[in-house]
């Protein structure tokens, strides 16, 4: 003779086979930790998407960075001494010499800052 259990689902009382009853438990266990390792791996994927933006992001803001170093280099010839100074006093750095030695300082000043970022 079968086992029967009451069951109490949803607001309603059932009378059902204790093996049929535990068999569907058993199945609706296994379909929420399908779900819930589903989630996990959507949200893994999810971080691993975000930390690609990241890198991504980074670098676009690293090469917009290095174009202005490289531009403002470029540009230091074209400058008067007193642009350079200007340069030069925005930094901290020794004001006197010749324009070509405020040039060489600014440009080892502006290499320095890029290897150190």
């Amino acid at each position: 003779m079968a086992e029967l259990v009451v069951v109490a689902q949803y607001g309603k009382v059932h009378v059902v086979n204790a093996k049929q009853w535990l068999a569907s438990l058993s199945d609706e266990k296994s379909q929420e930790a399908e779900e819930e390792e589903e989630i996990a791996a959507t949200a893994v994927q999810s971080t691993e998407e975000v930390a690609v933006v990241d890198e991504v992001e980074e670098v676009e803001v690293e090469n917009e960075v290095d174009a202005e170093r490289e531009e403002l280099i470029q540009s230091l010839n074209n400058m008067t001494v007193a642009q350079l100074k200007d340069h030069l006093r925005a930094r901290k750095l020794k004001l006197g010499g010749a324009k070509a030695e405020l040039i060489q300082r600014l440009e080892n000043h502006i290499l320095t800052e890029a290897d150190a970022v």
